[in-house]
């Protein structure tokens, strides 16, 4: 016998077929693209959307407008997790990597790189 147990092989997982998008009318919406439909709409932003992404990792769909807003919602209940505000003005992109929770946000007056679990920037 080997000298150690084998590791039980975990299952993937099935991806679903969404995607996001952010409009000007405030909302977020989860779309299935194999289907065409709208799976969820998300409102809560003061203005215009202009930045949403799945974290590959995470389940979280974050979201970033023009009223200087980062919104973290949970990607299976659609129910928004937490508000970050770090008085920039508008947030213009979002950017995640599967290596790390840490998450880059692109503002009008700077970029700040902030680590999910603390509120804190990191860079």
């Amino acid at each position: 016998p080997p000298p150690f147990p084998e590791t039980p092989k975990k299952k993937k997982k099935k991806k679903k077929p969404y995607l996001i998008s952010g409009a000007d009318d405030h909302t977020i919406k989860v779309w299935d693209y194999q289907t065409k439909s709208c799976v969820a709409t998300m409102p809560g932003h003061s203005h215009h959307v202009v930045a949403t992404c799945f974290h590959p990792k995470l389940p979280i769909i974050l979201s970033g407008a023009e009223d200087g807003t980062v919104r973290i919602w949970h990607s299976t209940t659609y129910r928004l997790e937490t508000t970050l505000n770090y008085g920039m003005e508008r947030v213009w992109t979002l950017a995640v990597t599967p290596e790390s929770n840490k998450v880059a946000v692109g503002y009008d007056e700077g970029t700040v790189v902030l680590q999910l679990g603390h509120e804190r920037p990191v860079a």
